[in-house]
């Protein structure tokens, strides 16, 4: 995982990145230089590293050298470089360049199908624009990038509406995308954060 970014342009209430923001306890927002970028891809090409994930807490597509990211991985040897996104800057130009760059994986977080519990989750956004983001870029994929995996996820309650919300997930993407799933959501105790 390479933090490029821990900017982020949703507000979702079950992130730990919103949680520690609300507490005041997240480092200062910023964006990784191009040279430090290339720094960590050297070194991991130097020691054999072949894949990469470009996010952990904040969202990569806000980082305005996202593209230029996926191409200088793919063009130091990585085989597998991928992205979490919540798809909400997935524009069709930018689904293009993605592509064209060489992304290999791409994860969209989409919690929900039904428009009010999707804005509960992911506050900032709407289902309609993901659906049309994430479509795009399928449409996109199968006109000449059919390597390329595309996976919806969620994160799930132990509540019965939100295993509906998991199988209408299932309904909408069956067929468009390379899988479906999703996460338990796990409160997480602040007194039991070790040293790293």
């Amino acid at each position: 995982d390479i933090e490029t970014t821990n900017v982020c342009n949703l507000k979702c209430p079950m992130c730990p990145r919103t949680i520690m923001i609300e507490k005041d306890d997240f480092s200062a927002l910023g964006r990784m230089t191009r040279e430090q970028y290339a720094s960590i891809i050297d070194q991991g090409a130097e020691h054999g590293a072949k894949s990469i994930k470009l996010n952990y807490l904040g969202e990569p597509l806000v980082h305005e050298d996202v593209v230029w990211q996926v191409a200088y991985a793919k063009e130091k040897g990585f085989i597998d470089v991928m992205m979490n996104s919540n798809a909400t800057a997935l524009t069709k130009k930018m689904s293009r360049q993605l592509l064209d760059a060489g992304l290999d994986n791409l994860f969209v977080s989409f919690d929900a199908v039904s428009p009010n519990l999707f804005e509960q989750q992911r506050v900032g956004t709407s289902v309609g624009k993901v659906i049309d983001n994430v479509y795009n870029f399928i449409k996109l994929r199968d006109a000449g990038y059919p390597s390329v995996q595309v996976r919806v996820s969620m994160v799930m309650y132990k509540d019965e509406k939100w295993l509906e919300q998991f199988q209408g997930l299932k309904i909408m993407w069956q067929g468009l995308v390379d899988g479906v799933g999703y996460g338990f959501y796990t409160e997480r105790n602040p007194d039991e954060r070790g040293e790293f």
